[in-house]
């Protein structure tokens, strides 16, 4: 119910997030069963993957709908989301599983991410795992901040950037559901 409440309150504000969130959670899962993450986790990786944006209420609609390129104050402000969706979530108890996804989903596995450089395995699994989802639901979304590109586009830029910006066995596993029988080319994924 909390989480619900929560992504209705984002939807509010940005009514195309809904589809987006969704749709990484979704990817998030698939990715975690690919890796046989332990069921305890599988709560905790799709509440992360569904409140990863949180923190983007407290950020101004002009920044979130602007659609041409940010000025270096604007993408400084928009820097801030990981950090105000801890203080959002941080209160509910029952979400304590998901801050390590909310806090960490823009760090980078070369350690020049945000909001703290962590790199390699310093940065939670779940978060990696939610990285990679919301990276490829992100450039395959025609969006202010999504490239509109196809699935296939999208899987090759993540491949190329497997091992600095993304986990490579993370990635692996993409790859994996991204072609695995039943769920279609890589354009069902997500």
């Amino acid at each position: 119910g909390i989480t619900r409440t929560l992504v209705e309150a984002m939807e509010a504000k940005d009514p195309y997030i809904e589809k987006h969130l969704r749709s990484v959670s979704d990817l998030a899962l698939r990715i975690g069963r690919e890796i046989a993450l332990p069921e305890e986790q599988m709560d905790a990786l799709a509440n992360g993957a569904l409140l990863h944006d949180v923190g983007k209420i407290g950020i101004p609609d002009s920044i979130l709908q602007k659609s041409v390129s940010l000025t270096e104050e604007e993408y400084t402000e928009i820097k801030q989301h990981p950090a105000l969706g801890v203080g959002i979530l941080t209160p509910v108890e029952e979400l304590a599983s998901a801050l390590p996804a909310v806090e960490h989903h823009h760090e980078r596995f070369d350690g020049k991410g945000y909001p703290d450089g962590l790199r390699g395995e310093d940065i939670p699994l779940i978060a990696r795992i939610v990285t990679v989802a919301d990276a490829f639901d992100s450039m395959i979304r025609a969006r202010p901040y999504g490239y509109g590109v196809s699935s296939e586009a999208a899987l090759n830029e993540i491949e190329e950037n497997s091992g600095t910006q993304f986990d490579p066995r993370i990635v692996g596993a993409l790859l994996k559901v991204a072609h695995a029988p039943g769920e279609g080319q890589a354009g069902s994924v997500g």
